[in-house]
Parts: C-alpha cells; structure tokens; sequence
C-alpha cells in the first residue's frame, strides 16, 4: 500500500503507474528513471528499483517510474494541475 496526501492507494506495477491508476497527477517523462521528472519524496518505508535509475535524487527521493514499494510507503509529490 502507498500512502500519498492522506490518502491510500494499492501498490500496482511501479510506484508511478500506482499513483496512475489512483487518478493522482503526477509529473513523468521518459518512464524510464533518465530524466528525473517523476522525482517523488519518500516519508516512510523503503522501494525497490525495477531498474537503477539514471536521473539525479536526493537523499530520501526515489523516481516513481522504476521503483515499487517494498512495504508500506509513504510519500510526497508534487501535484500537476
């Protein structure tokens, strides 16, 4: 399960295809952890990367396009309009 803005979704595919599926607006790009687009905040729990990624994090960022949850997550994005 991924928790996001107070809200719980299921984990389905990779993390960006989750938020996807919720109907969350999330920012992506090249869906395949070059560019750095879907850069999400993770608050608690940990992911695993379906493939490493290229494009640059922070401490405590994962790219939503190539990782899934390994556990409950929780975390902060950036919402499109």
């Amino acid at each position: 399960m991924i928790t996001v803005q107070n809200t719980t979704i299921p984990a389905v595919g990779s993390l960006l295809e989750s938020l996807e599926k919720a109907g969350i607006p999330i920012e992506s790009q090249c869906r395949k952890g070059f560019c750095g687009a879907c850069r999400t905040k993770v608050i608690q729990g940990e992911v695993e990367y379906i493939h490493e990624p290229v494009g640059f994090t922070r401490k405590g960022e994962v790219l939503a396009c190539c990782c899934k949850p390994k556990d409950h997550l929780e975390i902060e994005i950036k919402l499109i309009a």
